[in-house]
Parts: C-alpha cells; sequence; structure tokens
C-alpha cells in the first residue's frame, strides 16, 4: 500500500494511570466538654452537733424519768444516790444464838456483838452498809446518843404503836431510826430498831421496820 503524504503528528507516551482519590487530614476535633456540675454546698457541722446532743437529751431524760418513776415506786427519793431496801424485798429466815429468830432482807450479813458489860446484840447490815437492823434483850430506857452510837440526838418522836422515832447525827451524817421494845417469853424485853440514811422517806422507812419487826420473835415467844 503507499504511504500517506503527511505521517501526522507523532502519537505522545501515555500518561499515568489516576489513582484513587486523595483524602486530605483534618485536624482532630477536641471532644465535647461535659456540663460543670454545681458543686454541693458545704455541710454545716453545728447543725449535726445540735442532732446529736439532742438525741442524747432525750435519751437522758427517758432513762432519768424511768430512773425517777422507778425509785418513786419504791419508797424512794429519785434525787438520792443510796439505794435503800423496799418492803417488797425478799425476806430469809434468820435462827440466832442469841436466842431469836428474825426474818431479814436477803444480801444482808449479820455481826455478833458483846461489850465489855455484856450487853450482847446482833446486827443485820445491808451489802452497801447503810441499813441496819439490830436485836437486843432488854428495854429501851435510856437511849440516848451513846446507847445509839451517834453524836448527837436531833428528834424523838413517839409512835402512837409503841414505837419512837429518832433523827441522828454521826459523823456530819444525818440518820433515821425506829425503836421498838418487844415483849419476850417470861416477861423479858428484847429491843429491835432499824437505822437508815436521814435522806429516805420517813414513810417507807417506817413501813420496813414494821415489816422487820413483825418478823422478829424471841425463842419460847
Amino acid at each position: 500500500l503507499p504511504l500517506a503524504p503527511s505521517p501526522g503528528p507523532l502519537p505522545q507516551a501515555p500518561g499515568p494511570v489516576p489513582g484513587p482519590p486523595t483524602r486530605t487530614a483534618l485536624a482532630p476535633s477536641d471532644p465535647p466538654r461535659p456540663a460543670r456540675r454545681p458543686a454541693p454546698a458545704p455541710a454545716r457541722p453545728r447543725q449535726g452537733v445540735v442532732l446529736v446532743v439532742a438525741g442524747a437529751l432525750v435519751v437522758l431524760l427517758g432513762a432519768g424519768l424511768g430512773w425517777s418513776v422507778t425509785r418513786l415506786a419504791g419508797g424512794q427519793s429519785p434525787f438520792a444516790t443510796v439505794v435503800t431496801t423496799g418492803t417488797d424485798t425478799a425476806l430469809t429466815p434468820h435462827s440466832d444464838p442469841l436466842g431469836f429468830t428474825a426474818r431479814v432482807p436477803e444480801g444482808w450479813s449479820d455481826f455478833a456483838f458483846e461489850s465489855v458489860d455484856g450487853d450482847r446484840h446482833v446486827a443485820f447490815v445491808s451489802a452497801d452498809g447503810t441499813e441496819e437492823f439490830l436485836v437486843r434483850p432488854g428495854d429501851d430506857a435510856g437511849l440516848d446518843a451513846d446507847v445509839l452510837g451517834v453524836d448527837t440526838v436531833t428528834e424523838r418522836t413517839p409512835l402512837g404503836f409503841g414505837a419512837t422515832q429518832y433523827r441522828t447525827e454521826r459523823d456530819g451524817q444525818e440518820r433515821l431510826s425506829w425503836v421498838q421494845e418487844v415483849p419476850g417469853p417470861g416477861g423479858e424485853p428484847w429491843v429491835v430498831r432499824l437505822t437508815v440514811p436521814g435522806s429516805r422517806d420517813a414513810a417507807s422507812g417506817l413501813a420496813l421496820f414494821t415489816l422487820l419487826r413483825d418478823g422478829f420473835a424471841p425463842n419460847g415467844a
């Protein structure tokens, strides 16, 4: 075949094959910040202290009320700290070599005494040493401070049923006593005496004296 008079433009080398489209990297943005919560109001310690103190006062008042009711029911002053024996106390029988029987409160200890002149008596003493029930043969004549074992007799009141009430002082402490003569077999007298702290209610003390006196009996009576 005959060639073309003009071959025309030379063919160009093929260009690069286009690759996938490139992505422009974006600067990372800061993460969203959570909304700030308002700070809690500071606790008021005074209010807490007030509540604690108020609660403690309620407890103390309740305990004090219960203590007062209990002591009043037992014939005791709610303001006294000495625990006294009431008429509802348990009694235990006692037979004594001195020649008598008695019913005394449980827990009381007995002590036998004899003086240089031969005077003998038995004392029953409470556990705390504040109450004493004494028994001795003889009469109740001449019961002065020396015989009663005190410094001063401040009051002597005869009672209608043969007993006598005494208010005395010893070592600066006031005491309250009831004394009564009890006839024994053959006409021999005995004396019974109860002594308690002077702060005790007189009516409840007299009731305890009556209870212990009624539980006493000379042998052969």
